[in-house]
């Protein structure tokens, strides 16, 4: 996969969490979906896995490493997918946006301290920049002073969830950059296992397993699977792969990215209105993103001229 297919896909099925989570909600509750999205993925991983013939190998790696995939796993599914749903009832979509944008800043510091990476003056505008488009686009343009006045407990809960993907992206990178054993399917394999076990007993005590029957249809089903498909065992195993290589700058600004097709997609789908706001921010986000590639690109042409010398 080419680097823009790459950037594509991580930004477009990052944004389509929502419309398939707004599709599968119809029938399901969070926490269902929550571990439906993790059953499916663990079948698709031990499938490849045993294709491999490494199975076996990633289960002793995790009995050996348990304390670190446990922090993965409280992270990446505790955090970023469980606590963050917990929030959203409780706060308004202007605070949402804000402050889970916020913690996606936060994936750059972890990277510069947890992966070494160098901290360019460059990134950290494109960043800004990014930042300032995606809360263009959560704000519809404006900042009320109402914000920092209406932080309550949900807001807590999706800075939690916010800071926890950030962690377990970095954290993720990081154990893929000591180990070369080790590969996405492995990382994601122990951390979703361990979840799913934290996770179950609080499914199976919702009345009627948290699925609502009568409203059970083409759609629900639809967005559940496409949920689990594409937008978590296809999606997380590329973002490891892209933050891996790529580093925290470069994931920032695709976690940016993700807020367009957050918004496009709606309004095709679910008929919401398309603002003039929206495609400022975009184009903001977009402009940076086309930034920092233009930015590496000249850096690599210097550094291969200095190699040539």
């Amino acid at each position: 996969m080419t680097f823009a297919a790459l950037i594509f896909y991580l930004s477009f099925f990052g944004g389509a969490i929502g419309l398939f989570a707004k599709w599968a909600l119809v029938a399901f509750t969070p926490l269902t979906i929550i571990c439906v999205r993790l059953f499916i993925s663990l079948i698709i991983f031990t499938g490849l896995l045993i294709k491999q013939k490494r199975l076996g190998a990633v289960l002793r790696a995790l009995k050996t490493r348990m304390g670190y995939f446990l922090l993965l796993a409280f992270s990446g599914v505790i955090c970023a997918m469980g606590i963050s749903f917990v929030g959203i009832p409780y706060t308004t979509a202007i605070n949402y946006n804000l402050i889970f944008n916020l913690g996606t800043l936060s994936i750059f510091p972890f990277a510069v301290l947890l992966l070494k990476e160098k901290c360019r003056l460059s990134d950290f505008i494109f960043l800004v920049i990014a930042f300032a488009g995606a809360t263009i686009i959560g704000t519809g343009g404006t900042l009320p002073h109402e914000i920092l006045q209406s932080l309550n407990k949900g807001d807590l809960f999706i800075a939690i969830g916010a800071l926890g993907w950030a962690l377990y992206s970095v954290l993720g990178a990081r154990l893929l950059r000591d180990n070369k054993e080790n590969d996405p399917f492995s990382v994601l394999f122990g951390s979703f296992l361990l979840g799913a076990l934290l996770l179950v007993p609080f499914a199976l005590a919702q009345p009627s397993l948290g699925v609502t029957a009568a409203a059970i249809g083409v759609r629900p089903l639809l967005g559940i699977l496409l949920l689990s498909i594409f937008s978590t065992a296809i999606l997380f195993y590329l973002w490891f792969l892209f933050v891996k290589t790529y580093g925290g700058a470069w994931g920032g600004l695709v976690a940016f990215s993700e807020n367009i097709s957050g918004i496009v997609l709606p309004v095709l789908f679910l008929s919401e209105t398309l603002t003039a706001p929206t495609m400022i921010g975009g184009g903001v986000i977009i402009g940076a993103v086309i930034a920092k590639e233009c930015t590496d690109a000249r850096r690599r042409r210097q550094l291969s001229a200095v190699k040539k010398i």
